[in-house]
Formats: structure tokens, C-alpha cells, sequence
């Protein structure tokens, strides 16, 4: 998934496990344009989310526990991802 900014371009790819960050810098070829260039890379360890997610919703269901994600937290997360869908 590429997310394209005035300022850069935010990519998530590998199946989600590299995020690259790339800023706009001037082009040397070619005044006055802009290229991307890399500014960060991160590998992302998703596979544990599924149960982590678990062990968290055990724990507040057996214990006195909070939830380390709120019900607004998933609605906003969600409501941001359908917003990028839609290009709104």
C-alpha cells in the first residue's frame, strides 16, 4: 500500500512486514522537480498480533485488566482506513 504525500510517500509492503518512508528531495537532473528518496526503513513483526490480541482479551475477561486497545480506538482506526479507501 502506498500512501502519497506533498512531502513524501509512506509504503507498506512484503506482505506488511517493511515499512518505507521516503521524502521529496530536489531532482539533479532536472531543476525544479523533486524526486522520492528513502528516508527510513522498518521491518515490522506482525506475526504475533493474532495472539497477542488473545492473551490481551483473556486477561481483561479473567482479571481486572484494561483492553490496550479501546472499542473508540478500533472505531477510529477503522473509520481512518475507509476514509484512505475512499481517497477522502
Amino acid at each position: 500500500m502506498d500512501m502519497v504525500f506533498s512531502k513524501g510517500r509512506v509504503r507498506l509492503f512484503n506482505a506488511g512486514a517493511t515499512l518505507l518512508i521516503e521524502k521529496t528531495a530536489e531532482s539533479e537532473l532536472f531543476r525544479g522537480h523533486l524526486n522520492l528518496v528513502p528516508a527510513e526503513q522498518h521491518t515490522l513483526n506482525l506475526s504475533d498480533c493474532l495472539p497477542r490480541m488473545l492473551d490481551n482479551l483473556y486477561a481483561v475477561l479473567t482479571t481486572s485488566g484494561s483492553p490496550l486497545c479501546s472499542l473508540d480506538d478500533g472505531i477510529h482506526a477503522l473509520e481512518l482506513a475507509l476514509r484512505i479507501r475512499d481517497g477522502v
